[in-house]
């Protein structure tokens, strides 16, 4: 057998050790985030991996996700976030079910154009033998693929001479972490462009058709570019492979635009709703608006109410998206791949103030930027490019610190016997110039602190719940309505003090009617550690929204409880 030229045997070499080295970090990224995730899932959570997709009764919760053990951690008084619905879409991802009519999921045309994410988690359920999809094999099918782009990444990297360090920029970005913990499918997204990517780099025809059919089914933005695809391949731009004839070309390239035209007609039939109307029922400047204009309306208003840090974060962001932008559009004339990824830079432009007007939005709307920046720092090395990439990757992580680490509750799952019991009706209450509604007992008949039966991986983190029960005696000569959210409501607030300090505060709503004289138990949860000492005050009292605390018209009416 004759030996390889030195120069072939060199590329062979690096090419085994990049496989080698993306392998090991991919699998290195996998076990750092699922012990962090873990860890925090404990500690904030009381160990309920339900606990970070932030399930409302707002919205309510389906019998299908019950089963599968998820529980929300938030009353009517906050309406949760976004990885709800999609983790409600994971155990019906074909829209069997009827949501048109229920308050389940809050744009059911909108939430499942972004099915991806959902589907996989579902695929990945029935391949383990699960009849429902559990919060945790949700979590871990989104950080599976998140892992497997940062090991793809770092195989790039190295393979391209470059320092695969860098791809931590990406991996360990706070658009990526933050929505990845929260259950939202960003992360997924930007996976599936990096394996487009790639597979368009090295003329991998059948990769990019699966990888961005999928792609487009987690964000349908993401047709843009692969109708850049498709043109440029009709036009000979991208040649792909000699072995693949040029029907087979158009084909695999149209199938990604069919995916996501075929999948909105669908989503419409069983929704009986309008082609894309989800997406179209958002007014101009709510998701899309002119280049950058979003950017600077918000940061004025960050300006005049002195918010610096959301001024610094959008900045950050807005940089790294402004000098992506240029080295794109520089590059255009040279490669047929600066081409095809424009259309999806221009739309990160266009963002609107829905984005904009908070960290979570810019941050999770330029993950996708920061990992294309990474991608060409490979090709087009430049120091302004790098010191974005870091600029906006601090700014990031100090945001998840303090959004996810320094200011996040204590959020232990409500009980099943909580959520059946609310009445959720629409009332009111009618405001009263007199003083005589804010009129209240409460005693303190129950505390319970559970001695943890944990004793798993993250036992140095878990938290269990200590139980309080409280009777509320409406002494008033007015009946109180059940809680609801907005103004007027009345129910039960907590403020969570360390000395003077406030640390967090918080309602419990009514679950029910109380009529004048009438008494009801309400049981909520603290958390529970062995430092907790007499320094830290909870404080009850009943509470009426846009009016005032009972207390601070009578102090018998609070209790104080060290805890």
């Amino acid at each position: 057998m004759q030996p390889l030229p030195s120069e072939q045997r060199n590329d062979w070499t690096l090419l085994k050790k990049s496989v080698a080295m993306g392998v090991g970090a991919g699998v290195a990224y996998f076990i750092l985030i699922f012990l962090l995730f873990g860890a925090w899932v404990h500690y904030f959570y009381a160990g309920s991996y339900s606990g970070p997709l932030w399930i409302s009764t707002f919205f309510g919760i389906t019998d299908k996700s019950l089963e599968a053990g998820a529980r929300p951690v938030f009353h009517d008084d906050m309406p949760g976030w976004d990885g709800q619905f999609y983790y409600t879409q994971s155990n019906d991802p074909l829209l069997q079910d009827n949501y048109k009519d229920s308050k389940i999921i809050d744009n059911v045309s909108y939430r499942y154009q972004r099915n991806g994410l959902p589907l996989l988690a579902w695929t990945t359920a029935k391949l383990c033998g699960y009849s429902r999809t559990t919060p945790l094999i949700y979590f871990l099918t989104q950080i599976g693929i998140v892992s497997l782009g940062f090991g793809l990444l770092v195989g790039f990297l190295r393979m391209n001479r470059f320092n695969p360090t860098w791809a931590c920029v990406w991996g360990f970005y706070g658009g990526v972490l933050r929505p990845m913990s929260h259950g939202l499918p960003d992360p997924t997204a930007d996976s599936l462009l990096l394996m487009s990517c790639l597979a368009v780099l090295n003329r991998r025809l059948w990769i990019y058709a699966l990888a961005s059919s999928v792609l487009v089914l987690c964000r349908e933005s993401y047709a843009a570019p692969a109708a850049a695809i498709w043109l440029l391949t009709l036009l000979g731009r991208i040649d792909w492979n000699r072995g693949y004839a040029w029907r087979q070309r158009i084909v695999a390239t149209t199938l990604p635009g069919l995916a996501v035209l075929l999948w909105a007609f669908y989503v419409a039939k069983q929704t009986n709703t309008d082609f894309l109307a989800g997406s179209r029922s958002i007014p101009w400047g709510g998701l899309v608006d002119w280049p950058f204009k979003a950017y600077f309306t918000c940061l004025w208003v960050d300006i005049k109410a002195s918010d610096e840090h959301d001024a610094i974060y959008a900045t950050s962001c807005a940089l790294c998206l402004f000098i992506v932008s240029a080295l794109v559009l520089r590059g255009l004339q040279k490669s047929a791949e600066f081409q095809a990824i424009l259309p999806h830079i221009v739309l990160m432009s266009m963002t609107g103030w829905i984005v904009w007007e908070a960290g979570v939005g810019f941050f999770k709307n330029t993950s996708s930027v920061v990992l294309i920046g990474t991608l060409m720092l490979a090709r087009v090395p430049s120091r302004l490019l790098k010191t974005a990439l870091l600029f906006t990757f601090l700014a990031s992580l100090h945001y998840v610190y303090r959004a996810d680490v320094r200011h996040q509750n204590f959020l232990p799952p409500l009980s099943v016997q909580g959520v059946a019991d609310t009445d959720r009706s629409p009332k009111s209450l009618v405001p009263s110039d007199h003083e005589a509604i804010l009129s209240s007992r409460l005693e303190l008949i129950a505390s319970e602190s559970v001695d943890s039966a944990y004793a798993g991986l993250f036992v140095w983190f878990h938290r269990e719940p200590r139980q309080y029960t409280v009777r509320v005696t409406n002494t008033s000569n007015v009946s109180w309505p059940a809680s609801i959210p907005g103004s007027w409501a009345i129910s039960v607030g907590r403020v969570f003090k360390k000395g003077k300090m406030v640390l967090q505060e918080d309602r419990v709503p009514l679950y029910k009617d109380v009529a004048a004289g009438e008494s009801i138990e309400i049981t909520f949860s603290v958390p529970y550690s062995v430092s907790s000492n007499k320094k830290r005050l909870l404080r009850v009292s009943m509470v009426q929204d846009s009016r005032e605390w009972f207390y601070k018209l009578d102090e018998t009416q609070k209790l104080d409880i060290p805890y």
